[in-house]
C-alpha cells in the first residue's frame, strides 16, 4: 500500500463469512466486499464500519439495494442498467446520494476454467467496454439523480494462477478512464481491479503469492495510467479465496452411494 499510495484491500467475504472473520478483517484495516443481504447482515452484526464496505452482485434485489442504502455502504458496484434505475430511485426516495462503481468488462482472457471466467467479452458480468455499453452506462449513471459515479471496477475471473491477465486488464481499464474523461467530462477517481488470485488445490498449481499479486497489480496500474495519460486512481483490490483458502482442508465422508442408469431410447436403434 505504501508503495502505490491511495489504496484499499477489500476482503471478498463470499470466500468465508462469519462475524469473527469480519472482525478480523476490520482489525487488519481492510475493507469488506459483500455480495448478498446475508453477508451485509453478518458484517453489521460484527460492527464492521459501513464506510469500508462494497456491495457486489450480478443481480441485487430491490430489498438488497434498499438495505445497502439504509446501511450506508461506501460503494454499490452496479452491474446493469436496471440496477442503475432502481438504485437511483431508492437513494432519491431516501434523500441520499449513493456512491457507486461501475462494473466493466475489459474483454481479456483470464486463463482459468471456463465456468469461472468473468472478464471475457461475452461474459454476463459487467458492462462491455468494447461494444460501447460501458460508456452508455457511464452517461446513464452520471445523469441519474441519487447516484454519484466515483469509479470503475473489473474482475477478470477466479482461481487465477498467473498475473498476466491483471496487466492486460489494467491497460484496458485505464484507457477507459481516459475515454470517460474525454467523452463524458468526468473524473473516475477509483479503480477496483477485483481479485481472483488462486490457491494450491493440486501439487501442480503454483499460484502467485499475495506479495507478487500486489506488486504486479500496483505496477501495472501505475504504468498503464501513465500510458493512458490519467492521474493515478485510488486502487482497490479484492482478494478472496487466497486469504482463507489454505487455512484448512474440508474432509467429506461418503454417505449412501447411488447408481443411476439411463434406459436406452428405443428411437435411437
Amino acid at each position: 500500500e505504501s508503495e502505490y499510495g491511495d489504496s484499499a484491500i477489500a476482503y471478498a467475504s463470499k470466500a468465508f463469512t462469519v462475524t469473527a472473520m469480519c472482525a478480523l478483517v476490520a482489525q487488519e484495516g481492510m475493507w469488506l466486499d459483500v455480495a448478498s443481504a446475508g453477508e451485509l447482515y453478518t458484517a453489521k452484526c460484527a460492527g464492521f464500519p459501513m464506510g469500508h464496505v462494497l456491495f457486489h452482485g450480478n443481480f441485487k434485489s430491490a430489498d438488497e439495494l434498499e438495505m445497502a442504502v439504509d446501511s450506508g455502504v461506501k460503494y454499490v458496484v452496479v452491474d446493469s442498467f436496471l440496477e442503475i434505475e432502481v438504485l437511483s430511485a431508492i437513494a432519491e426516495d431516501a434523500g441520499k446520494t449513493q456512491e457507486i462503481l461501475l462494473r466493466c468488462n475489459p474483454g481479456v482472457d483470464p486463463h482459468t476454467h471456463r465456468l469461472i471466467r468473468t472478464g471475457q467479452e461475452d461474459s454476463k458480468f459487467g458492462f462491455n467496454i468494447k461494444n460501447g455499453l460501458a460508456m452508455k452506462a457511464v452517461k446513464t449513471a452520471l445523469g441519474s439523480k441519487g447516484l454519484k459515479l466515483c469509479g470503475t471496477h473489473c474482475h477478470v475471473g477466479s482461481q487465477l494462477l498467473d498475473t498476466t491477465t491483471f496487466e492486460e486488464a489494467a491497460l484496458v481499464m485505464t484507457q477507459f478512464i481516459g475515454q470517460i474523461r474525454d467523452e463524458a467530462q468526468a473524473v473516475m477517481g477509483v479503480l477496483d481491479m477485483g481479485g481472483g488470485v488462486g490457491v494450491r488445490y493440486l501439487e501442480s498449481h503454483n499460484p502467485p503469492s499475495i506479495e507478487e499479486f500486489a506488486r504486479v497489480v500496483s505496477e501495472a496500474v501505475i504504468t498503464a495510467a501513465a500510458v493512458a495519460g490519467i492521474d493515478k486512481p485510488m486502487l482497490i483490490v479484492e482478494p478472496g479465496r487466497s486469504i482463507p483458502g489454505e487455512a484448512g482442508t474440508t474432509i467429506y465422508s461418503v454417505g449412501a452411494p447411488k447408481e443411476v442408469s439411463i434406459p436406452e431410447d428405443p428411437g435411437t436403434k
